[in-house]
């Protein structure tokens, strides 16, 4: 029973072993992931935890931060207006790739503290603007008070 265990470790380590080196070799950067609860935690448990995001921030510059309270539902509401605002506001900036693709992009300003989400100047009366507006308010809340 002990060899068969131990045999099964094996595999979960190999099999894990060879995921790990497949996710690298398929070119996809993948940036190292923390619960925001593991973050929230602090230095009371989690030492290991601290240390790897900051050890990843000096390192690599980029992590991601999963099971955001209100991130999914905000962010699903905010896409979903998103492609007709970009395609009629003045704050969207186009470019045309070689090969036809128009890749379209809307920045938004965040001050840190209260209030300091900015408002997007779109300088049209859209609907689709003002609703996308409406929608990413609360996105970009969630995503100032995580960080």
């Amino acid at each position: 029973l002990k060899h068969h265990n131990a045999m099964n470790l094996s595999a979960v380590v190999l099999s894990f072993a060879v995921l790990t080196i497949s996710a690298k070799a398929d070119g996809i950067f993948r940036p190292q992931r923390f619960s925001l609860e593991s973050l929230l935690e602090g230095n009371s448990n989690q030492d290991g935890v601290s240390a790897s995001f900051v050890d990843a921030l000096t390192t690599v510059g980029i992590v991601s931060i999963s099971n955001i309270p209100g991130y999914a539902s905000s962010k699903k509401s905010a896409l979903s207006w998103i492609h007709a605002c970009a395609l009629e506001s003045s704050a969207t900036q186009d470019h045309t790739f070689q090969d036809g693709t128009i890749r379209r992009t809307m920045a938004t300003h965040t001050i840190p503290g209260p209030g300091g989400t900015q408002k997007i100047s779109h300088k049209t009366e859209s609907p689709a603007c003002e609703s996308f507006s409406k929608a990413s308010d609360p996105l970009r809340s969630v995503v100032a008070e995580t960080t």
